[in-house]
This record gives structure tokens, sequence and C-alpha cells, in this order.
């Protein structure tokens, strides 16, 4: 896990380490389903990349 190496080594260097540790899957899958209209265009075209494959 190198971002708990990270924070180890903050800690030794006088940074306080954060107090908690969060589970953000939740807001991570909802943010999944919302699409922008960038991410409409790829995901069109790598269908038709697939649909011509």
């Amino acid at each position: 896990m190198g971002w708990l190496n990270r924070v180890r080594e903050q800690v030794r260097s006088g940074i306080t380490a954060p107090s908690a540790i969060r589970d953000v899957r939740v807001l991570l899958d909802d943010m999944r389903l919302v699409k922008d209209e960038a991410e409409i265009a790829l995901m069109r075209r790598a269908a038709d990349i697939s649909a011509a494959a």
C-alpha cells in the first residue's frame, strides 16, 4: 500500500496523519452513473470500434 507508506513518512516528518479513513466507494459508484458529453462520446466511439472489429 503505497499511500500508507507515504502517510507513515509524513508522520515521521511531523505532519499529522488523518484521524480516520472513510470508505468512499458509495460516492464513487454514484459518480460513475453520471456521464458528461465527452465521456458519452468516448463510449460511443469505443462501441463503434468494437462493433467494427
